[in-house]
């Protein structure tokens, strides 16, 4: 039961109240009795609810949480762990981590955001909306699991339920035959091949550098794509590549078959089985690879996008849409997670059909194929 006490020549309120197991909990400086006896019954209900834990721990901060709790559940990617270690101590956890959980206020919060977007003294940019999208969406879900947790009684960032910001989203502009032809041509002559493989193939960056000769079946006609490069040097391929989905056979085309083996007959294998090996023979790094397809494309004078090298993965599914592949069938070569990706990123790319349906209506076949579609029941 809670009991409540006047406190000091301030005639504040102090409400004490029981959490369980020999534990009590208190508050100061209410104004009045009945306000703190509504405060104590309150919290006596949410210990039965088991939605507090110790008074002790009630009072961590949002770092001492990070640390203590929410870390220790992360079963995520190496990479994507390291991403989020990178967004805690570098944007989160400096401004946000020495609040108390229990204090944390939205006003804090949106200020936080606000203020990530500003420029700086030194002139520095702030970070674009995506990014700090980003990383709220990290402060969010462990916001979320404290609560679930019991360290905080009320969510300080609530949904917001208006609609969907709409954002312009940057359109993929594929690069020409006679583009890539020119990039092929400017590359060295021992990396060109890379500029084959995912010109012809769609493989992620990470994927075609960790292509191995054992994945080539010449005889079926098929490339298996189940690893990728790793991007760290303790290791040669990364445990598992972007999605589930991303585990595919795709076709093997006779060209580059064809380019595959000139290769191989002129530089032999890399380490560990790989086409390609960087300028040390040694395993050809996603970065060093980037880097490299960006000095070439500088050096001929073609403009450079945020998409890079990638961009030749763009360009082979612009080559399919071209001609007449469906999304669906993009979908399961490109190894996306579902259709929605696939028609998010390439939707622009596929021809309207306006005036195809135009020329049915007008020759009387949408008529024709409304009457195939019934059927009578004797």
């Amino acid at each position: 039961m809670a009991s409540v006490r006047k406190r000091g020549k301030a005639e504040t309120y102090e409400v004490r109240w029981h959490i369980g197991n020999g534990q009590y909990g208190s508050e100061g400086g209410f104004a009045n009795k009945r306000d703190a006896l509504r405060y104590g019954q309150e919290q006596e209900v949410k210990a039965r609810r088991n939605k507090t834990t110790r008074v002790s721990e009630r009072n961590k901060t949002l770092y001492e949480y990070v640390r203590d709790n929410w870390a220790k559940t992360l079963d995520v990617k190496r990479q994507t762990r390291e991403d989020y270690q990178r967004a805690l101590n570098t944007v989160i956890l400096p401004v946000l981590g020495p609040i108390k959980l229990k204090d944390l206020k939205r006003t804090e919060i949106e200020a936080w955001k606000v203020n990530l977007k500003k420029i700086g003294p030194n002139g520095k940019r702030g970070l674009s909306d995506s990014t700090v999208s980003k990383h709220t969406h990290l402060l969010g879900a462990i916001i979320k699991m404290a609560i679930d947790d019991g360290y905080i009684d009320k969510n300080p960032m609530p949904i917001r339920r208006g609609k969907k910001r709409v954002t312009n989203k940057r359109k993929i502009v594929p690069y020409t035959p006679n583009t890539v032809s020119r990039i092929a041509d400017a590359f060295p002559e021992k990396w060109r091949i890379l500029i084959w493989i995912m010109y012809y193939t769609g493989l992620r960056p990470s994927e075609a550098l960790g292509l191995t000769y054992d994945r080539l079946d010449f005889k079926a006609g098929t490339i298996t794509v189940d690893r990728q490069i790793s991007r760290y040097p303790d290791e040669v391929f990364s445990d598992t590549l972007k999605t589930y989905s991303s585990n595919r056979v795709i076709g093997f085309s006779k060209i580059l078959q064809k380019l595959i083996s000139e290769h191989l007959s002129k530089y032999g294998e890399g380490p560990d089985g790989l086409i390609l090996q960087n300028r040390s023979g040694k395993i050809w790094r996603y970065k060093d690879a980037a880097a490299m397809f960006r000095e070439v494309l500088t050096s001929i004078g073609i403009r450079i996008d945020g998409e890079g090298l990638h961009n030749l993965r763009h360009t082979f599914v612009s080559n399919a849409i071209r001609r007449g592949v469906s999304a669906k069938r993009i979908q399961v070569w490109v190894g996306h997670k579902s259709i929605t990706e696939t028609m998010d990123t390439y939707g622009h790319l596929f021809p309207d059909d306006f005036e195809e349906m135009t020329t049915m209506i007008d020759m009387g076949s949408w008529e024709d194929a409304e009457q195939t579609d019934k059927v009578e029941i004797a």
